[in-house]
């Protein structure tokens, strides 16, 4: 790339000068005044700041052969791309993600701003701007990387969307050599050129994305259907394989496939009703989809492993919540408050439910334990007003504390040979109960475990359990049975 000239003044570009194919805009640059670009017929690539907050209208109008932009997704999503360029479904758009999304844009200048800009230092026409300062590619480029060396200003190795639309703002190769931001907008390097992976403790950013994701079609052939797609990628803040957060607005969201986690509060409080979960996730992160009050069902795809703490606790719509045979770990009050969640398959796999992982889930009436389920922590399933019935696994070896309480319409039930103990309080108030037959293999029952459940009529217990009955006030309450002991 030859000389480049840049009118700049106080952070807003009023006019590019030069003629060069391929442009990076110095870092200082906060806007690009309408018209800065017009008539730029030479222009192919250009890279704008990271941190770029305002586009003028026009311009880049009249910049025939521009194939390819790389500029901030937020900003993206704020702009009428059609008022910018003359031809915007011919271009190849390559977005950056940064640090504080959103939280710069520009609230000083109204909507005249897009059509005007200062004409004291606006250029008279036909006249150049001689007494700009001449910046190389390589000063340009430098001067780029200095601007956005800090965290603070820009994730490292941010991508967003997928990986034919990567920008690494500040790309780290193994070696520890660092590129330029923009330069890989500027290179015009597209995804999935190499033919195979190389070896993992080797391999860059991008060719650890191109090893799970598929090479996409050249700039030049890019349908109008996945210019759309790309557009919609905007709605989403990722990192590396990380989808950090949603920002978008559509309620009917579909996760893009090389997702690999679905981070911390990504979705937290948001109005979505359907989510499409990709089969690449292996990881949902706590408080993900937390009080995302709208969202009526899940289908949880094989892979996932791990569905964090209080992932989707709250989310009061929530009917159906499919979970997938992969799932080893479902966190605490994962599903806490789902009022409207109906039955639940634990799958196998999962070697405890964690605590209160199903509490107040008031409209469950079903509950399938695997057998390799063998501890109920704490408040798993208590207050589930509407539980009716509860297959034990015959793996079970422990029933936590409040593991049933208040579940007031639970049946009978048969409590597995292998049941070690009971903790306290863990039937407490569960009504509906008519009989109650305790396994010879059981140890230890806990303080009131089967407190006020009136309605029984059958209690059958083991005769080492006699003391413990009686100290522990086990079925303290219970006035029309008497226990029995075998």
């Amino acid at each position: 790339m030859s000389d480049v000239k840049f009118l700049i003044k106080d952070g807003t570009l009023y006019r590019y000068e030069g003629d060069d194919a391929e442009v990076v805009i110095p870092a200082e640059v906060r806007r690009i005044a309408p018209e800065a670009f017009r008539d730029c017929k030479g222009l192919i690539k250009v890279a704008t700041p990271v941190k770029l907050v305002r586009i003028g209208n026009r311009a880049f109008y009249g910049c025939d052969n521009l194939a390819e932009v790389a500029m901030p997704g937020a900003l993206f999503r704020r702009v009428d791309a059609g008022k910018i360029f003359s031809r915007p479904d011919d271009i190849y758009f390559r977005f950056y993600a940064s640090a504080g999304l959103g939280a710069e844009f520009d609230e000083e200048y109204g909507a005249e701003w897009d059509d005007a800009a200062d004409d004291s230092v606006r250029p008279v026409p036909g006249e150049r701007a001689a007494a700009m300062p001449v910046k190389t590619a390589d000063e340009a480029a430098a001067e780029v990387q200095v601007k956005h060396e800090p965290r603070a200003d820009v994730n490292r190795g941010v991508i967003t969307g997928a990986a034919t639309i990567l920008v690494d703002v500040s790309r780290s190769s193994v070696s520890g050599e660092e590129d330029a931001p923009g330069e890989a907008a500027a290179e015009g390097a597209s995804v999935g050129e190499t033919d195979e992976c190389a070896p993992a403790d080797d391999r860059t950013l991008r060719e650890r994305i191109e090893c799970v994701v598929p090479a996409d079609a050249a700039p030049e052939g890019i349908s109008p259907a996945r210019r759309k797609e790309l557009l919609n990628l905007t709605d989403f803040l990722i990192e590396d394989t990380t989808l950090v957060k949603y920002i978008g607005v559509k309620r009917q969201v579909e996760i893009p496939e090389f997702i690999t986690r679905i981070g911390e509060g990504a979705f937290a409080n948001s109005d979505i009703t359907d989510v499409y979960i990709p089969s690449n996730v292996r990881y949902i992160g706590a408080r993900a989809f937390t009080w995302c009050e709208s969202l009526t069902g899940v289908t949880i795809p094989e892979g996932v492993e791990l569905v964090d703490d209080l992932a989707f606790a709250n989310c009061s719509a929530l009917v159906r919540a499919d979970l997938p045979e992969s799932l080893r770990f479902i966190g605490e009050s994962a599903f806490h408050a789902c009022s409207s969640l109906e039955k639940i398959v634990i799958p196998q796999g999962i070697s405890s439910v964690s605590r209160r992982a199903f509490d107040f889930c008031t409209a469950l009436t079903d509950v399938i334990l695997p057998e390799s389920v063998s501890v109920l922590c704490d408040g798993a399933f208590s207050h589930c007003d509407s539980l009716r019935s509860v297959h034990f696994s015959s793996g079970l070896k422990k029933i936590s504390g409040w593991a049933f309480a208040e579940c007031g319409e639970l049946a009978d039930f048969d409590l597995p040979e292998g049941l070690e103990e009971i903790g306290d309080v863990a039937f407490m108030n569960c009504k509906s109960l008519r009989r109650v037959v305790v396994p010879e293999t059981v140890g230890s029952i806990g303080r009131q475990c089967f407190v006020n459940c009136t309605g029984l009529i059958l209690i059958l217990l083991p005769e080492h359990l006699r003391d413990q009955v009686r100290a522990q006030k086990a079925f303290h309450g219970v006035t029309g049975a008497e226990a029995e002991y075998v």
